[in-house]
């Protein structure tokens, strides 16, 4: 019990010799330590005043034994080397112990214990020795004598929970007490109050989420764990719900775990900078999803938090999310964005010309396509030819595209979360390229009913009408997004219930995949997002061949 105090003696040897500042908080912090060890050892006080004052006489030498080679160790006058410092005080060390050997053991020693122990032992409890001062001054260099009395504590408490394990050593409730609270002290010095706070509350939220997950099935967001209130939307034809809005409530839940501004982080604004999403399974519309967010990290200029949507217990859709702070760069920063083309400036003016003052209410009488989330207009198709597209361009020309622009703008009564999605219309470039069918198949006629009205169906219905009819056309079995990347290069201008420009450019497609390049501008003619992605894009294949995921 005595020998649990050291903590505290060597604190003060190291004040008395001016190698420690005094520390009000630190002293209650090992006083804690001290209690929890002292009530755990409650039930072996036997008081004698002479052993009493042995003990403590060695404590206080031990003490200061530790702090005089923290000295040696860390002082500037001295900055002693740890291993050298051992030839020093070692043979002091060694002298004394034989010294109090000769005067209360050895008369009591006989020659057969000796040999009964063995030289084996004897040797091998030499080298252990040895090898525990060469470890003590090691960390006390590294850090102080009184981390080293610490991990003593430490060591007393794992070898109490070892021998409970091994052994089966009964342990009575005050003794479980007593170093359950030094154990804690130690915890609290180690981590600090902040740390301590942080790994209380993760604890509580994973175990309250445990709970509510068992009780109730797992329907309940709480903590990290948000879900969807209504029914996400299936677009005509697809497998299932439609991507952008999966990654829009990912966005919006990893959002929720962005600290606000306030003066503990000096009123910082954190803001999306980019996205790597991976789609997994089709999610189904009628089940709700729920949205497990993890903050992989919060740092002074980036956060970053990974978002698993589940149904069924089942990963469906995965992205890792980076938050920039924003003002972070400092005042000098390099910039250079690519303008909008002026040909797609002077239609996109055009098309908000014709925009009726009444709103969306008469987009369909503009040629402007309405169904679903989206309101979407095709300003044109360029370089549909594959031998036209240039292996390369020069820095400061803009590439011919083998794909298409659209503009496009977002009814946010539908679903306010998709308008931070910046994606209406992707992956449907590849098909463009290759000139395939997309809704309209002429060797499929059973799901017409379903996509007849898609805005997409309609677009291929303007084309079909300029093609040669006469000439067949492949059409597409399976079209679904594999991965997804998104930049988001002015988080704070990207209005999605406001007209956005989309460049869409195909540089490769392979293997049953296609790649997609999407640049995005404003109604104001600035770069506000890119995006890449890649998708399955398959062939319709004759009816003895069945195309599976």
């Amino acid at each position: 019990m005595l020998k649990g105090t050291a903590p505290i003696a060597v604190l003060f040897a190291l004040s008395s010799l001016r190698l420690e500042s005094p520390n009000l908080s630190k002293l209650l912090n090992l006083s804690i330590i001290v209690f929890g060890i002292v009530l755990a050892s409650l039930g072996e006080i036997h008081f004698q005043i002479s052993g009493f004052l042995f003990q403590m006489s060695a404590v206080v030498f031990e003490a200061y034994r530790l702090a005089f080679i923290q000295k040696l160790l860390k002082d500037d006058k001295y900055k002693m080397d740890p291993l050298v410092s051992l030839y020093f005080f070692a043979p002091c060390c060694a002298g004394m112990i034989c010294v109090m050997g000769l005067i209360g053991e050895w008369p009591g020693i006989r020659w057969e214990e000796i040999q009964a122990v063995g030289a084996e032992i004897w040797i091998l409890n030499g080298v252990v020795a040895m090898g525990l001062n060469v470890a003590g001054v090691l960390l006390i260099g590294k850090t102080s004598s009184l981390v080293l009395t610490l991990c003593g504590v430490l060591k007393n408490i794992t070898l109490i929970g070892a021998s409970m394990i091994l052994w089966g050593t009964v342990v009575t409730p005050i003794q479980f007490v007593g170093n359950g609270i030094a154990m804690t002290g130690l915890v609290y010095y180690n981590l600090g109050g902040e740390k301590v706070l942080e790994v209380a509350r993760k604890v509580t939220a994973r175990l309250c989420e445990l709970y509510i997950r068992t009780s109730y099935g797992g329907r309940i967001a709480i903590a990290d764990i948000f879900t969807n209130t209504r029914e996400l939307w299936h677009p005509p034809g697809a497998r299932g719900v439609y991507g952008g809005a999966v990654i829009a409530q990912c966005l919006s839940a990893a959002q929720q775990t962005i600290p606000p501004p306030s003066s503990v982080n000096g009123n910082a604004v954190f803001l999306i900078h980019s996205m790597h999403c991976y789609f997994v399974l089709a999610g189904d519309s009628a089940i709700p999803i729920l949205y497990h967010v993890e903050r992989v990290r919060d740092g002074k200029s980036f956060m970053t938090r990974t978002v698993q949507a589940r149904q069924k217990g089942r990963c469906i859709f995965t992205t890792t999310l980076s938050f920039v702070r924003e003002g972070s760069a400092g005042k000098a920063t390099i910039n250079h964005a690519y303008d909008m083309p002026k040909d797609a400036l002077a239609k996109l003016n055009k098309a908000l010309a014709e925009e009726s003052p009444n709103g969306d209410a008469n987009a369909e009488g503009l040629g402007v396509q309405g169904s679903g989330p989206f309101i979407t207009k095709r300003l044109d198709i360029e370089n549909r030819e594959l031998k036209d597209f240039p292996p390369y361009s020069p820095v400061n020309e803009s590439p011919d595209l083998c794909g298409s622009r659209f503009v496009y703008k977002h009814s946010l009564q539908e679903d306010p979360a998709m308008g931070q999605s910046p994606r209406p219309y992707f992956i449907g470039t590849v098909a463009l390229v290759h000139n395939l069918l997309r809704f309209s198949s002429p060797n499929e006629e059973k799901d017409q009913g379903k996509i007849k009205d898609h805005p997409m169906a309609k677009i291929e219905e303007e084309e079909n009408s300029d093609a040669d009819k006469q000439q067949p056309r492949a059409s597409i079995g399976i079209m679904v997004s594999l991965d997804h990347t998104i930049y988001f290069h002015r988080p704070r201008e990207i209005k999605a219930d406001e007209w956005l420009l989309s460049e869409n450019e195909s540089p490769w497609s392979g293997d049953g995949r296609g790649l997609v390049f999407q640049k995005i501008w404003n109604k104001e003619g600035k770069l506000v997002a890119s995006c890449v992605q890649e998708g399955l894009v398959r062939l319709a294949q004759d009816q003895s061949v069945k195309l599976k995921l």
